[in-house]
């Protein structure tokens, strides 16, 4: 018996949906019997509710209907086992065509962006706030600890106000007009997150490795960015300055600024591609430039 009838049957069992919208299951997920999830699904979504027995009987005659003793989480880890075997299998005639074609740097690509598209579900929990008082102790935690929970940005104002970053728990969205400084803003809290030796990835849409690296010098080392990044001898001194800073840069940064551009990846950012970025290089923190310039992931 496949996990896919038995998941189909436990859904009939219980008429309980949670595995599905959990899980964000589609036909994709059922490829053995797509016009009964499509069924049952619809059904659901109509109806709110899960079909009885006999409804889905008469819909499809030849369906094995069984009792389903195997706990959610064993079937759900199996039907995964099932899908990404399928994923894998497809993705590997897709690598074969392009090593084929000898489109190496694509074909990497494309290994990557299969192991993180590899998804082992999940079923229902949850956490009784009234019984469950785990949170005191990791309370405790970020009291005695709070540099390994929260990253300060830079700006003594906002760090006032928030805190700090949360690291685990907090993402960060900037929206200003063109040309009022998103970017440096962006760059000036990824320096002070490498000045806390974290490692910290930039993606940036527009500008070059070079452009984002003479902004992160003039930062860090409070150096001329006119200078540096036009050429232009405002001060005799610079080139002497400039390369001093650099031969001891690792005293004013314990961390590390990794930028990655549309060039590296042959094209906009996808998901599973800035997801590869963050695996590869083991990120602590992920800066996004130009987040209207990133790509839908289609599956």
């Amino acid at each position: 018996m496949t996990a896919q009838l038995q998941v189909l049957n436990k859904i009939l069992q219980t008429k309980d949906m949670s595995l599905v919208l959990l899980n964000n299951l589609t036909e994709e997920h059922f490829y053995g019997y797509p016009a009964e999830f499509k069924y049952l699904k619809n059904h659901y979504d109509v109806y709110g509710t899960v079909p009885d027995r006999l409804t889905f009987v008469n819909a499809f005659s030849d369906f094995d209907i069984v009792d389903v003793a195997e706990p959610d989480s064993y079937l759900i880890e199996q039907l995964f086992k099932s899908y990404n075997r399928k994923r894998i299998a497809n993705s590997f005639t897709d690598i074969r065509r392009l090593i084929e074609n000898d489109d190496i740097e694509n074909a990497i690509l494309r290994v990557e962006a299969t192991a993180n598209e590899i998804h082992q579900g999940a079923v229902m929990t949850c956490t009784d706030l009234v019984t469950d008082h785990s949170r005191y102790d990791r309370y405790l935690e970020r009291v005695q600890n709070p540099n390994k929970f929260y990253l300060k940005t830079g700006f003594p104002e906002l760090d006032a106000k928030i805190g700090g970053i949360d690291i685990f728990d907090e993402n960060m969205v900037l929206a200003a007009r063109t040309g009022v400084g998103k970017s440096w803003t962006l760059l000036k809290i990824a320096v002070e997150a490498a000045k806390q030796g974290k490692t910290v990835g930039l993606y940036s849409g527009e500008m070059s490795p070079d452009k984002v690296g003479y902004r992160f010098d003039t930062l860090l080392g409070h150096i001329n960015n006119t200078a540096i990044t036009r050429g232009k001898d405002v001060d005799p001194t610079i080139p002497q300055v400039y390369r001093h800073y650099l031969d001891n840069i690792k005293t004013m940064c314990t961390g590390t600024v990794k930028v990655l551009t549309p060039n590296d990846i042959q094209g906009p950012a996808t998901v599973a591609a800035l997801r590869t970025f963050i695996e590869r290089e083991k990120l602590d923190i992920l800066l996004i430039d130009q987040y209207s310039l990133l790509e839908d992931q289609h599956h």
